[in-house]
């Protein structure tokens, strides 16, 4: 089952921020988007989400069809591109209360730190990152209690009121193969 908790938290003056939790995926059928890079690529396009990005065609789109858990904020939209429910890219879309910039995305680093720790039960720190031009903060080896010896990489990627919420998931069998699909998405992604 693909892992994604979702937690809104309120800090003063620190815009409300967001993080994955527990998630059904079901194949959706809904196809790659279209204007694909590469043969071998497919480019994710989606009204409901503000940006773009490539991932390898043999993973598939997929809806995510039930929420485990969740508490605090939902997301406006939801989208996994996956191998299979243990390994796959969650990509949710926020909007939050205040905008993160460059200019004050250090104000909110603690808050997510935090939050990631106590989901996560280890120490955490982010570092703060460019995704697509956008200020971002990235977590490797995010440790997950399912599935069994399971990761995540969580990246946040903020467009003003747009938070996008990046977790690629893997197990040890396919976690190469996700990593590359991860760094493949984060390094195309693009405002659309």
């Amino acid at each position: 089952m693909i892992r994604d908790s979702v937690q809104a938290h309120r800090l003063p003056k620190v815009p409300p921020l967001v993080l994955v939790a527990a998630l059904v995926v079901a194949l959706a059928g809904c196809g790659g988007g279209g204007d694909e890079a590469r043969p071998d690529t497919k480019t994710f396009r989606d009204d409901s989400f503000g940006i773009t990005f490539q991932y390898p065609d043999d993973f598939e789109r997929g809806e995510v069809t039930d929420v485990a858990q969740a508490a605090g904020g939902e997301p406006v939209a939801r989208i996994a591109v996956r191998i299979d429910e243990d390994n796959a890219l969650l990509i949710s879309k926020y909007i939050l209360a205040t905008a993160v910039t460059e200019a004050n995305i250090e104000d909110s680093l603690s808050e997510i730190d935090g939050l990631v720790r106590r989901l996560s039960g280890q120490a955490a720190r982010g570092r703060i990152v460019d995704v697509g031009g956008l200020p971002s903060v990235r977590y490797d080896d995010v440790n997950l209690t399912e599935p069994a010896n399971g990761k995540s990489r969580l990246v946040f990627v903020f467009d003003r009121n747009n938070e996008y919420l990046v977790n690629c998931q893997s197990t040890p069998s396919e976690r190469a193969k996700v990593d590359r699909a991860c760094d493949q998405a984060l390094d195309t992604l693009a405002k659309s």
